[in-house]
Parts: C-alpha cells; sequence; structure tokens
C-alpha cells in the first residue's frame, strides 16, 4: 500500500509537469524577466551584445533573491532560453513536494506516507507570478527545516557547516523564506525541548533554550550579514494596505493556488473544504484527548503568520505582494501540521482521493489556459525573428502603461502574462527590453545607465518615447504594440498613439494571425540620442 501511495504521489507530481511542456513559452509575469537577466549576465562580456554594455551596469555586490540566476545561468549556456526557463521550473515542479516529504519524514520520523496535500500548491500564485527566487526558496526552506529538525541535538562540525551552509543559500533563494525559517527555528526550539525535559528544571530547560538559540544564530549568522546589509540599503519603508475583506477572501478561497483561470476558483474551493474538514476533525481530536505537543507548532505558526497577513502591509523594504507569500507559507504550515496528525487508514485514503481530484483538475483547468495564452505568446514573439540583435525594443499594451500597470489583462485572470513577455525577445535576439522594471532596483545583477533608464525618462504616460532619444544617449531602435482583440479599449487612443509613433517609425512587421502585434522600426534619419 505504501510503495503504491509513493507511485501516486509521484504521479501527480508528475503530472503537473504536463502544462510546463505543452507550450513553447510559460505564461508568467515575471519570469521573462528572470530569464533576461542570467541571459545579459551570461554575455555581458560578448562583443556581439555591445548594448548590454550600453545600458547596463553590473551590480555584482552580493544581495538576497539571486539564486534563479545562479541556476538558469549554466542552462543558458546548454539550451535555447525558452527550455532553460522551463527545465528551471520542471526542476521546481519535482524538488517543491519532495523536499517537504523530507521535512515531513524529518518531524515525524520514519513514515513512508507521502504528503499528498502539498501537491495542488505546486502551481501556485506565486510560481505563475514569475517569482521564480520567491518559489524556488521553498526547496531551500524545507531541506534547512529537515535539516534542523534531524540534527539539532546532534551537530558536529561538520553537521553544523552543512547547516549553515542551507541557511545562507535560503538568504540567497529568498529574504522572506530566510526570516521565516529563523522564527519558525525560534518558535518550534522551546516547544520541542520543553517536550524533551519534562523532569528537567526550568533553570536547565532555559539554558538548553539558550544554546540552541546561539547555536542557530551562529549558523545563520552569513546570512544574517547579508540581510542587515539589504534592509540598511533599502530601509524598510512599508507601504500598500489591502483591506480586511481583500486578505479574508485570499484565506478562505485558498488565493495562493488561484491564478490564470477563474476556474481555479472552484478548485481553491475544493481545496479549503478539504483543509477545513482535515483540520476540524484533527483538533476535535486534540480537545478531546487533550494531547497538544510540539508536533502542533505549525499550528501555532500558521495562527502566528495569519496574524501578519490580516495587519502586515503588502510591500517592505522594497519587496511587494509580502500578503501572497504569507498566504502561501501559511498554507504550507497548516498542510505541514495535518501531516503530522494521526489519521486512520480509511480517512487517509479518502483525503488523497480528494486530493488526486482537486490535482487533476488544476492541472487540467491550467493546461487548457497554457495552451491558449500559448497561441497568443506564438503571435506576441512572432516579432523576435524581425528585430534586429544588438538593438533596443519598447513593448506597449494598447490598454494599459506598459511600465506601470494598474489594469487587469484581458488574457488571463490575477496575472499579467504579456506584461513582460518581450524579455523572451531580449534573451533570445541579445536585445534591450524596455520595461525591464528589475534593471531600475539596485539589488538585482544587473541596473541600468542612469543616463538611459526608461523609467525616469519615459515617465507617465510612458507613451512619451519621441522624446526619449534627446533626453538620453539611447535609442529606441522597435516599438512593440500588442493590441489584442479581447482588449478593452479606447480606439481613438489607440489610434492616437499609433500616428505618433509613425512620426518617426515604420511598420515592418504585423502578425499573420490576428494583426493583434504590430512591430515599428525606426526610420533612416530619425533622432537617434546622443546626449
Amino acid at each position: 500500500m505504501r510503495s503504491r501511495g509513493s507511485i501516486l504521489f509521484l504521479f501527480l507530481v508528475l503530472l503537473n509537469l504536463v502544462p510546463i511542456w505543452l507550450v513553447r513559452y510559460l505564461p508568467t509575469q515575471d519570469g521573462p524577466i528572470h530569464l533576461s537577466i542570467a541571459n545579459v549576465l551570461l554575455h555581458y562580456g560578448d562583443p556581439a551584445a555591445s548594448v548590454f554594455r550600453e545600458y547596463y551596469d553590473l551590480n555584482l555586490i552580493l544581495h538576497p533573491n539571486w539564486i534563479a540566476y545562479f541556476i538558469l545561468l549554466p542552462l543558458l549556456s546548454l539550451f535555447s532560453p525558452a527550455v532553460a526557463e522551463k527545465l528551471f521550473v520542471s526542476f521546481y515542479v519535482v524538488l517543491f513536494p519532495l523536499s517537504f516529504w523530507y521535512l515531513v519524514r524529518a518531524i515525524k520520523g520514519a513514515s513512508l506516507r507521502p504528503p499528498f496535500l502539498i501537491v495542488p500548491f505546486i502551481l501556485n500564485y506565486t510560481l505563475l507570478m514569475g517569482f521564480y527566487n520567491f518559489t524556488t526558496s521553498f526547496i531551500t526552506l524545507f531541506l534547512t527545516l529537515g535539516y534542523w529538525f534531524r540534527h539539532r541535538t546532534s551537530f558536529t562540525p561538520f553537521r553544523f557547516l552543512a547547516f549553515s551552509s542551507l541557511s545562507l543559500l535560503l538568504c540567497l533563494s529568498h529574504l522572506f523564506s530566510f526570516l521565516a525559517a529563523l522564527a519558525i527555528i525560534f518558535i518550534m526550539t522551546p516547544l520541542l525541548i520543553r517536550e524533551e525535559s519534562s523532569h528537567a528544571t526550568g533553570r536547565t530547560v532555559l539554558q538548553r533554550i539558550r544554546d540552541s538559540y546561539a547555536t542557530t544564530l551562529v549558523a545563520f549568522l552569513p546570512g544574517l550579514s547579508l540581510t542587515v546589509q539589504y534592509l540598511v540599503q533599502q530601509g524598510l519603508s512599508p507601504d500598500i494596505i489591502k483591506a480586511v475583506g481583500w486578505r479574508l477572501q485570499g484565506l478562505a478561497g485558498i488565493g495562493a493556488i488561484l491564478a490564470l483561470d477563474k476556474l481555479t476558483i472552484l478548485t481553491g474551493a475544493a481545496m479549503a473544504f478539504v483543509l477545513l474538514v482535515l483540520g476540524a476533525r484533527a483538533i476535535h481530536q486534540k480537545v478531546r484527548t487533550k494531547e497538544w505537543d510540539a508536533r502542533d507548532g505549525p499550528l501555532l505558526l500558521a495562527l502566528l503568520f495569519v496574524g501578519i497577513y490580516m495587519v502586515g502591509p503588502d510591500a517592505l523594504a522594497h519587496g511587494g505582494f509580502i500578503l501572497h507569500r504569507l498566504n502561501l507559507l501559511s498554507c504550507i504550515l497548516v498542510l505541514l501540521w495535518l501531516e503530522l496528525q494521526p489519521a486512520s487508514p480509511g480517512f487517509w485514503r479518502g483525503t488523497v482521493v480528494g486530493t488526486v481530484v482537486i490535482t487533476i483538475a488544476l492541472v487540467g483547468i491550467q493546461s487548457r489556459k497554457f495552451l491558449e495564452l500559448g497561441r497568443h505568446y506564438d503571435e506576441y514573439l512572432s516579432a523576435s525573428a524581425h528585430i534586429e540583435p544588438n538593438s533596443t525594443v519598447l513593448p506597449l499594451m494598447s490598454w494599459d502603461d506598459s511600465l506601470h500597470p494598474t489594469k487587469a489583462d484581458p488574457l488571463a485572470w490575477r496575472i499579467h502574462p504579456f506584461l513582460h513577455a518581450a524579455a523572451y525577445i531580449s534573451a533570445e535576439r541579445h536585445v534591450i527590453a524596455l520595461e525591464n522594471f528589475q534593471a531600475k532596483e539596485t539589488y538585482f545583477p544587473i541596473k541600468y545607465h542612469p543616463s538611459t533608464n526608461p523609467y525616469t525618462y519615459l515617465a507617465r504616460p510612458h507613451q512619451d518615447f519621441l522624446n526619449y532619444p534627446r533626453q538620453t544617449r539611447g535609442v529606441i531602435n522597435y516599438i512593440l504594440l500588442w493590441d489584442p482583440e479581447a482588449a478593452t479599449v479606447d480606439r481613438a487612443y489607440v489610434q492616437e498613439l499609433e500616428e505618433r509613433i509613425r512620426k518617426q517609425y515604420d511598420l515592418c512587421f504585423s502578425s499573420p494571425a490576428e494583426g493583434s502585434m504590430r512591430l515599428y522600426k525606426l526610420r533612416e534619419g530619425a533622432p537617434r540620442g546622443g546626449k
């Protein structure tokens, strides 16, 4: 039975690879930007890619949140950008649930029962947003916590070094997960030591807690130094307060797995029901038997993070979407708590059946949406072959400001899959896509030259592209206009926009299918910068 359960678990995990390999390009929001930056790092010194050096400076002072680039660099040296990205995401799809299983076993012991509840959370909202550093950090988070649970009472010099290395890798993966690991360890430590020291004096228990805290802090010291450096540089700057109703809606509907298609609301509701039933049953047994122990720590932690979720800001220290990250972390801690609870074979089989149905439905919904968006991506990126290498392109959307978006994408739900799609062209053709928002920050591996930063010179409304060459030493060689039929736009505005484009640009290519993508090339003799 256990072997059959393991096989079914691995089958469901691999099933999540289907939508990823159905399409040529992954329809995520920020994913193409990560790919583009990794490509710039790989080819920054190439003579044939001098445009990278004209628009970007390297920013190689180590910061948290760089793990995706370390992984993508060797992949890009062996595969095309699109394949490299899909391999990267595939590694995550497999390792995310397997590392969670490692954590469960580190706490629970030698149980071989697979943690089926984690599977519907593989293709989660943050992954589809393209938050590759963050989603990858969960793998390191599970491994770090699992290693700590296994060896916290028997650290040898080698084990301590391994634990410290994992914590540093976690910090390089994502600062949020690094701080979450520290909080989890600090809260679980007294719970575990009190349970293990039931016959010890209070003074002895406190001494053991202090010793454990000291060991953890020393191990985390390299990552903490990076954290302090980052926070001093960026400041805290809390920003964006969400309404209480929005926060409650995200929790009740398991917002962590809702993305791209509104049909995922059904799978989110089903998953919420499963967790509610399992949670109610577990709490009922705890209340009836009064057997609360350290294994209930993840529930306490989940409640703590939910509390922060309900009152905290959505942006802090120049990092955004904090509430979505807290939502996912809280859900995973609830899953961890449920996986640690005893369950009868019959009840466990029922849980597996429910999870299987939800996973198959979710993969089916996402596969259908991936295929739909994949056709639009092929149309959008058909411009790539018509853009000369070592040039620049400004992507525009007919319904919104590409550099400062405020409206929903007409082709997807909760995600803007075409916001940074031009970054695929950047990675494939060695060009500058002038909407690389990460390059305007100071904590990514590349940053714009001050004299060419489009976020400085293409201010709202950013379609003031005609003056960009006059204000900078840069040039916009191409303008890519994305005007899908599904977009609700002011046609008079689009007509006026294209009239301005045609003052200095000629239409050089229009997508043959629907004409939704129109590519304009800078006319000979037009201003080309030189500030």
